[in-house]
């Protein structure tokens, strides 16, 4: 269902609801204060013929003596809203004058008072006042189903004007609800008809303010594809560059083995084509490893690793590679819970800075593990006496298939991007430092899991 037509129903049935409730109130009130107006002009009534009839009362009677009088006529009223009143004149407890649709008894037992009173199978709504100085009282009464339909006959023509106007705020809110998702559309539109390779911000200059966190949700998407894709075009080109230097190497290697008349000689090229082979394969491994991290670059709640674990793991995979450069290869947890991250990135991480620490440290050297708990943190770290990274590198280093100048050791120049990148999906710090050993110390700061 479209935002207008929500808005439309949520709106109406609002209004709906709202109009209801004031219109059952209206109702009853208004037929409330209806049957007040008629009972005041009821009482007026009353008060108007006791006025007029005194002298003309006493001067019948006194012609008259006991004479019953007559009833009067009473002309049909015209107007719809009319009221039929019956009246009742009553001297000293006789009914002297009484109106043609009054009836033969009292209409009103009490004085001063409106009451519902059920004569002759009718019912009516009475009052009665009395001059006890002339011994004369007046009742008047309305039949209370003529009351009854002329007060709904009032409050319903009044509901229906109101009525009236639900269809026009009907309308209302459907084009302004339409005008005001215009610049929405407009947005629709804009991103609709565009290109593929147009990643430019959407203007919003006219967009309404309710809209402008979805619109910078949008432009913050754009530029996170145009980063994307700017990584894999520099991703593509540098791999390409890369894999050549490998290949090359395999297939000067495999020439030389054809042309050489000595088996040493194709001994040792076939060597080299065994490590070209082999830088190849680590290369691979290394630009699947970085394909791998972007579509599980999420870590969920519930994701958790123990960091004293895979570090041991790492080390005994890693330790006859010391052993060959007579390096002292040490692990100090004195942290042994939980980070918040997943165990297999965290493990390729953990693995690339071991490597490289014993990749890059001399023979007879230091690489130094250590795990601890610093505030609310966990840090990881890894402390080498390897020649060090300059400041003007610390960088750089991070970048894909970076390689520093004079670099002499083997490598793919991704081995510290995946960790950075690893790092970036953990929502870890991870810094550059001078080691304690006259190397590098890198250190990596987790959350510690709840």
């Amino acid at each position: 269902m479209s935002i207008r037509r929500r808005l439309l129903l949520i709106l109406s049935f609002a209004i709906l609801t709202v109009w209801s409730g004031s219109a059952v109130k209206t109702y009853y009130d208004a037929r409330g204060e209806i049957q007040s107006i008629f009972d005041a002009q009821l009482e007026q009534s009353a008060h108007v013929i006791l006025s007029l009839s005194l002298h003309e009362l006493h001067e019948q009677l006194a012609y008259q003596g006991s004479r019953e009088s007559v009833a009067e006529q009473i002309t049909p009223l015209i107007h719809k809203y009319g009221q039929q009143v019956a009246f009742q004149i009553w001297a000293d407890d006789k009914l002297a004058i009484r109106s043609q649709s009054s009836p033969n008894r009292a209409l009103s037992p009490v004085i001063n008072a409106f009451t519902d009173r059920l004569i002759d199978d009718k019912r009516w709504r009475v009052y009665a006042i009395r001059d006890d100085a002339a011994g004369v009282s007046v009742h008047v009464g309305e039949l209370s189903e003529r009351r009854t339909q002329l007060s709904e006959a009032i409050a319903f023509r009044m509901l229906a004007y109101v009525a009236t106007t639900l269809p026009i705020i009907g309308a209302i809110i459907w084009f302004g609800v339409g005008r005001a998702l215009a610049p929405l559309n407009n947005v629709a539109q804009a991103v609709n008809i565009r290109e593929l390779d147009n990643l430019r911000e959407i203007d919003d200059a006219r967009v309404p303010v309710e809209a402008k966190p979805l619109v910078a949700a949008i432009n913050g998407l754009f530029e996170r594809l145009r980063i994307a894709v700017n990584n894999i075009r520099s991703f593509t080109s540098d791999a390409a560059h890369e894999m050549r230097t490998p290949l090359a190497a395999v297939r000067t290697h495999a020439q030389l083995a054809i042309w050489a008349q000595k088996n040493e000689d194709v001994k040792a090229s076939l060597q080299q084509v065994l490590k070209s082979v082999d830088r190849a394969t680590h290369l691979m491994e290394q630009l699947l490893t970085m394909a791998r991290l972007d579509p599980e670059g999420f870590v969920g709640k519930a994701d958790h690793a123990n960091l004293k674990s895979l570090a041991e793991r790492v080390i005994a995979d890693l330790a006859h590679k010391a052993l060959d450069k007579h390096i002292e290869l040490s692990l100090d947890a004195g942290y042994d819970g939980d980070v918040h991250g997943k165990t297999h990135m965290l493990e390729i991480m953990v693995g690339n800075l071991v490597e490289n620490a014993i990749k890059y440290t001399p023979e007879n050297g230091q690489v130094a593990v250590n795990i601890f708990q610093d505030d609310t943190m966990v840090c990881f770290q890894v402390v080498d006496s390897g020649p060090g990274i300059p400041n003007e590198d610390r960088v750089n280093v991070f970048k894909r298939f970076y390689r520093r100048k004079g670099h002499t050791q083997p490598g793919t120049g991704l081995g510290l991007s995946i960790v950075q990148r690893i790092a970036e999906i953990h929502h870890a710090r991870i810094c550059l430092e001078r080691s304690r050993l006259d190397g590098l110390r890198v250190q990596v700061r987790f959350t510690k899991a709840a």
